[in-house]
């Protein structure tokens, strides 16, 4: 959850940007941003901001997660005049055809091998 919708204030848009920060986070890394030793102290965590980037994530992921993952959703990455544009116009982001996303013109980079219906 974003920290407008933990402090129960005003909230648009923005969460969604910041749910897709946590999801690159996690597919990067494999475990959530923010934990705590309890349901109450995860929330605390995220008011509070402490989040640990890893050194060896590259200097256009933690600018994109960093900037998806601001705290005020007004200076939030996705937030401005440009919106989605910002996001898709993020150096992280420079290799991709969003043309392609768009169109789904990009063949999937893995694709599970399913024995039986029973897998699925």
């Amino acid at each position: 959850m974003a920290p407008e919708v933990i402090k129960g204030e005003s909230q648009s848009y923005e969460v969604d940007w910041w749910s897709f920060g946590i999801l690159i986070y996690e597919m990067l890394v494999g475990e959530p941003p923010f934990r705590g030793k309890d349901l109450k102290d995860t929330l605390k965590t995220i008011c509070d901001h402490n989040i640990m980037l890893p050194n060896d994530m590259s200097k256009h992921a933690q600018s994109l997660i960093t900037n998806l993952l601001c705290p005020n959703p007004e200076l939030r990455l996705g937030h401005g005049e440009k919106g989605v544009k910002d996001i898709q116009e993020h150096p992280f982001f420079k290799n991709l055809n969003w043309e392609e996303v768009e169109n789904r013109g990009l063949p999937a980079p893995y694709i599970p091998n399913i024995g039986s219906d029973s897998e699925v």
